[in-house]
């Protein structure tokens, strides 16, 4: 992988998870990774969100933009835990895998919650204005 592109500056990004670090001043390391693979998963599907309105029917956008985006940001963690493997030991925290599931699953959560919100607000504003009518 290092023939197609330089992903050294990934040992930058392994260090903020040294616990060490954390400790000076007074995070946790799993509140640090779930925060950067929730804002991963919130860009790309921001990146992605014009490619899949051109590609998709509106009803189906939604559902194949997360989608896609969830392997995107896998194929990424992937990536990154392939690095690390680099020697005998990893440089990466036990939790890594389930903390960066946990974020790209609670991305979607927020998602899902977000528009049953957005739905009930707006027939709660249809229903109170028949009322005043």
């Amino acid at each position: 992988m290092n023939q197609w592109f330089n992903v050294s500056f990934l040992d930058r990004v392994i260090q903020w998870l040294d616990q060490d670090i954390l400790q000076i001043f007074g995070l946790n390391g799993l509140h640090i990774q779930f925060l950067l693979v929730f804002l991963l998963i919130a860009s790309i599907m921001f990146v992605m969100k014009p490619i899949m309105e051109w590609l998709l029917v509106k009803q189906w956008f939604t559902l194949l933009g997360y989608g896609i985006s969830s392997i995107l940001a896998i194929s990424f963690l992937q990536m990154v835990d392939r690095y690390a493997m680099g020697t005998e030991s990893t440089f990466l925290p036990s939790y890594y895998w389930s903390i960066s599931l946990l974020a790209i699953s609670s991305y979607g959560a927020v998602r899902v919650l977000t528009g049953i919100g957005r739905m009930i607000m707006t027939r709660v504003k249809i229903r109170s204005k028949k009322r005043a009518a």
